[in-house]
């Protein structure tokens, strides 16, 4: 299997706002936390950097479920 690339664009709406493109996905408004400037109700890179690792961690677990053959029946987290 070779490397993955995940591409997507950034463009800045504001001063500190911007916009995720990519591909088929969803675009997403991003921007600094309100507590640095940014506005309110849009997704942060410290929100984004959470995801990721909650995200991550949900597939790992279900990979390993299917690879134990174990059917999970309900997966959720809160992550800070």
């Amino acid at each position: 299997m070779g490397p993955f690339e995940y591409r997507l664009e950034l463009t800045a709406t504001g001063r500190k706002t911007g916009r995720f493109t990519g591909g088929e996905v969803p675009h997403l408004s991003v921007g600094a936390p309100p507590e640095f400037g940014g506005p309110e109700g849009v997704w942060t890179p410290e929100h984004l950097f959470v995801a990721a690792v909650s995200s991550c961690l949900m597939t790992t677990f279900s990979a390993v479920a299917a690879t134990a053959g174990l059917e999970v029946l309900a997966y959720s987290d809160s992550a800070t």
